[in-house]
């Protein structure tokens, strides 16, 4: 069946022809798209309870779960009008699955209960959606020792009706939920999903998706990591998906690799998007804690791991609490990592890239570190400037060793890497400073907080603050533009630095632009001037910010500066430029526009 054929019947308004037909395909094994089902009016769908179950659980695996709750309720109330009871069943299970998902315990465990007394009855004649629904909620209902039985029963089922793909699902939900439990049968699961694909090409994406989740419970996390960047997302249900994603991004962090920023944007989206899923909820959840441990932010991955127990206990799946179990283990590991090192003086390293390169820790400061390599000075300043401190070894091939032969630049990198391992641990007594891993370099267990590092997140916060709340935004503000000076002034001959140099004195300019001007709101005038000032030590022959201290003084009265500041400009714009200065410049001296 295809979708024109109904749309056929659809544009002649034949809807009983429609419903028909897909009431046909539904009854011999087939799964119409959401697409195809919501072209029927919803008076037809309210006719058909068949429809509104497969249409429910088209939305469910969107993650449209309060749409599909709704109809999947009214497709329970028709089936049980009529006669179809492994149909009614199956919609009752489905329904089960969205109320635990939406974290509705106790109308999903009413249904559960029903559910198993109906099984346990009549176990043969359930079909498969029965004991997976029971599966997936075993722990509401006291059957946590039998998860795995129930699974099996699922998947015995949907191969019996021949039913593949809801069968490789199974298959896969099933290792997901129970991880390195399942011992052996990991591998005797995916040995049948590999036969089951070569008579079913549907089944390849679970089977791909099974083969990278086996690699992640065995914990090798570089094949991992490579398996999960393989897979097709967007073709598997989006609570599946984003356990896959979740796991593909642990692997990545395990084995040293940066996060890719617009596969965390999509995070960030699906975040939103998914706000009532507490399982997907859950999953980003243990992604934020495993990024904070990575980092080594105790407060961070704190919170991270409070707001998965919460969300834990909204899910009945028995991977949710041996996840949570795990994390909080991990967050004991880093605090007692952190209590050791402040006992053995081992506190990390606070570094300054503003003025002179130097590490503080405590009393102590070091500057002056004997560089055997003045590509392995750049080298750490270019990984500091880098957010999270890492970068690809291809980024670093290009930028470090532009004008090297191609064949050659591999090998310095790494004679680069030990130099600088070497420089950090004789001047930082540290083992550990710089890790070259799974196609990355980064700083390791080395540093407290790089100034850069500080500078952008106030910037990055006031900006956010900006809109709503400006005098908690200016604070932040005030704050970083004291940091700012030029960075690392020793290397002056570095070309890949003026880029970050031209960059921090473009945000330094339009967050002192910024200021000025809110001050001058405020008639903060002696702040105004001085935010004014250091706009034009950053530009200094920027006209706009000759123009913001015309205005401010011109608004005070104080005419004769203000003339000698426009003189200033003139000079400027005759020696540097060969230009004379703006009209609209002139003008403000003439007290129009200010």
């Amino acid at each position: 069946m295809t979708l024109n054929e109904v749309r056929r019947w659809i544009d002649q308004r034949d809807y009983a022809m429609a419903v028909i037909r897909l009431e046909c395909a539904i009854l011999e094994g087939g799964r119409p798209d959401a697409e195809l089902l919501a072209m029927l009016p919803d008076g037809v769908l309210s006719g058909s309870p068949l429809l509104q179950k497969a249409y429910g659980e088209r939305l469910a695996d969107a993650g449209r779960l309060a749409e599909a709750k709704e109809l999947l309720q009214k497709s329970v109330k028709g089936f049980a009008r009529q006669t179809f009871q492994q149909e009614l069943l199956a919609a009752m299970a489905s329904l089960a699955d969205v109320h635990m998902r939406m974290g509705e315990l106790h109308e999903a465990e009413t249904l559960l209960i029903f559910l198993r007394n109906e099984y346990e009855r009549e176990e043969t004649a359930q079909g498969g959606h029965v004991p997976l629904a029971i599966a997936r909620g075993a722990q509401l209902i006291g059957e946590e020792s039998s998860r795995r039985l129930y699974y099996q029963a699922a998947f015995d089922a949907f191969d019996r009706a021949a039913d593949p793909e809801n069968g490789s699902r199974v298959l896969l939900e099933m290792l997901l939920d129970l991880g390195p439990a399942l011992g052996s049968r990991i591998q005797e699961s995916h040995a049948l999903l590999c036969l089951r694909l070569t008579a079913n090409p549907a089944v390849a994406d679970y089977e791909a998706a099974y083969a990278a989740a086996a690699l992640y419970f065995e914990e090798r996390w570089e094949e991992a990591s490579d398996a999960f960047a393989g897979l097709s997302h967007n073709k598997l249900p989006v609570v599946l998906d984003a356990a896959l994603r979740c796991c593909g991004y642990i692997a990545m962090l395990r084995c040293g690799q940066v996060l890719p920023e617009e596969g965390l944007e999509r995070l960030r989206d699906d975040v939103r998007r998914f706000a009532s899923d507490a399982s997907i909820q859950f999953q980003y959840a243990c992604l934020g804690f495993e990024r904070k441990r990575e980092e080594r932010n105790e407060a961070g991955a704190r919170r991270a791991l409070v707001q998965a127990e919460a969300l834990a206990k909204l899910c009945a799946s028995a991977q949710a609490r041996t996840k949570v179990q795990a994390m909080q283990r991990d967050l004991d590991a880093l605090v007692r990592d952190r209590d050791e090192k402040t006992e053995q003086g081992g506190l990390l390293w606070s570094v300054t890239c503003f003025g002179m390169m130097k590490f503080t820790r405590g009393n102590t400061e070091v500057a002056d570190f004997r560089w055997k390599r003045r590509k392995a000075q750049e080298l750490l300043l270019y990984l500091l400037l880098q957010p999270n401190y890492a970068c690809p070894r291809d980024q670093l091939l290009e930028k470090l060793f532009a004008d090297s032969d191609s064949d050659r630049k591999a090998g310095q990198l790494y004679v680069t890497i030990h130099s600088l391992k070497q420089v950090l641990r004789e001047a930082l007594g540290c083992e550990d400073a710089i890790i070259a891993r799974g196609g990355v370099v980064k700083i390791g267990a080395l540093l407290e907080q790089a100034d850069v590092e500080k500078y952008r997140t106030l910037i990055r916060v006031g900006d956010q603050l900006w809109p709503s709340d400006r005098e908690l935004a200016a604070e932040l503000y005030e704050q970083a533009v004291q940091m700012y000076e030029e960075l690392v002034p020793e290397l002056p001959y570095i070309d890949w630095l003026d880029g970050f140099r031209n960059h921090y004195a473009e945000v330094q300019a339009a967050t002192l632009k910024r200021l000025v001007y809110f001050a001058m709101e405020k008639s903060r005038y002696d702040a105004a001037e001085s935010h004014c000032i250091g706009w034009l030590q950053v530009r200094p022959a920027e006209e706009e910010a000759y123009q913001g201290m015309i205005r401010l003084l011109m608004r005070q009265g104080k005419t004769a500066e203000a003339n000698r500041w426009y003189r200033k400009l003139e000079a400027v714009c005759r020696e540097e430029l060969n230009v004379t200065p703006l009209p609209e410049t002139t003008r403000l001296l003439q007290g129009e526009g200010i």
